[in-house]
């Protein structure tokens, strides 16, 4: 059987809504409308697997309307819209539905549904924005974060879950953009879900990693002093932490930073050469990891980036004071 055209069948949507039809709704008890939606919603699904998806969108747009008109539940209908218009990147479209959506959960108490589809709307923008050096649009994001973040503590029956979540999602943000200002509070909330997670049994494995982060973001962004000074203090708070990969490669780190990163001879090394500095720590790291489980992961990557640059430019300014002692 041949495929219809969806435009043939927007039209004979529309033909069920020539004039006369709201005198009509009430003598065939709806029947034009319900026949009006069936065929928006073919003509949907067609645009959907032509991948058209704005007139997929505004199908489901009208399929809404209608419904609306009905006195049914039409929210259903808006989220298969907001998908398609995040996928056709209509933005303006994307973004103007959700906040419809949001209202409408709000209106009707339903604050938990309003927090997760802001909370998937901050992210939704986060991936379809190149954010260097758009401060603008970072600070939008993260307000989108706070308002997910208060729709979810307006409902009692929110879990710590959903909250933590947010929070993380919003000090991953802060870190990997580096917001100065935001910094200390990145930091507390990694220390924060650490040790909420180390209250149960099977959460205990991922206090670890989040206090890894915190010492991260010193070595990142302040000194390997304080960075060492907070490992030493989560080894006190963490025994799985003390002699685990993610530590021993922030001992090298420290110590790499430590050094100014020049080279360092180690005896306890089973490379080749025996010299310890960055790109090695971080080889070392990475053998260690078993392919299948994501630690290296992109957060990693990019902080672990940063306190490359950092530690290079310690080299480079080392052997510049080298220099010029040696012209001396």
């Amino acid at each position: 059987m041949a495929e219809q055209d969806p435009d043939e069948l927007v039209k004979k949507a529309q033909k069920k809504l020539d004039p006369g039809f709201f005198k009509s709704i009430f003598t065939d008890g709806g029947e034009r409308v319900e026949k009006a939606i069936k065929y928006y919603k073919e003509a949907a699904e067609i645009y959907k697997i032509n991948r058209e998806w704005i007139k997929a969108g505004d199908c489901f747009i009208e399929i809404a309307k209608l419904k609306e008109g009905l006195n049914e539940d039409q929210t259903e209908s808006y989220k298969e819209a907001i998908l398609c218009y995040n996928k056709g990147g209509a933005k303006d479209k994307y973004e103007n539905l959700t906040n419809k959506i949001v209202n409408i959960y709000v209106k009707n108490g339903e604050f938990i549904n309003a927090g997760e589809l802001t909370f998937e709307k901050a992210n939704t923008i986060l991936e379809n924005t190149d954010l260097k050096g758009d401060k603008a649009k970072l600070k939008e994001i993260l307000e989108i974060y706070d308002q997910a973040l208060d729709f979810y503590q307006m409902d009692k029956n929110s879990s710590e879950n959903r909250t933590n979540k947010i929070k993380e999602a919003k000090a991953d943000l802060i870190s990997l953009n580096g917001i100065t200002e935001e910094l200390a509070w990145a930091k507390s909330i990694y220390e924060d879900l650490g040790k909420h997670y180390q209250k149960s049994k099977a959460g205990k494995i991922f206090s670890t990693d989040y206090f890894a982060k915190v010492v991260f973001l010193y070595l990142a962004y302040e000194d390997c002093v304080t960075a060492k000074a907070f490992l030493n203090k989560y080894y006190g708070e963490d025994k799985a932490l003390n002699g685990s990969d993610v530590a021993y490669f922030l001992e090298n780190l420290i110590r790499c930073m430590e050094n100014n990163g020049e080279d360092i001879k180690d005896e306890d090394l089973e490379t080749e050469d025996k010299v310890m500095n960055f790109d090695v720590a971080c080889q070392l790291y990475k053998a260690k990891i078993n392919f299948n489980k994501k630690i290296w992961d992109n957060w990693k990557i990019t902080i672990v980036g940063i306190i490359g640059k950092k530690i290079e430019k310690l080299r480079k300014d080392k052997q510049k004071e080298e220099d010029e002692d040696d012209f001396k």
